[in-house]
């Protein structure tokens, strides 16, 4: 088994609906910071993912970066 990536939970003070999930490789290491920090993405990328559910239509929202570090 081998560690390919980890994910955080940021806030937002924009995006109050919706917790926003950044995934970072593995090699960025472990993030460590205090809440309510700022933070900054090195090379942030989103994806989108759709799917659907009966009738309704539903987008899941991937944001990737290389690295988080203190802002």
């Amino acid at each position: 088994m081998a560690l390919i990536s980890r994910s955080y939970n940021l806030y937002s003070d924009v995006q109050r609906a919706d917790d926003i999930i950044v995934v970072l490789p593995a090699t960025a290491g472990e993030k460590n910071f205090e809440v309510e920090e700022k933070v900054r993405l090195v090379n942030p990328k989103i994806t989108a993912e759709g799917y659907k559910i009966g009738n309704r239509g539903f987008t899941n929202y991937i944001l990737s970066a290389d690295d988080m570090v203190k802002a």
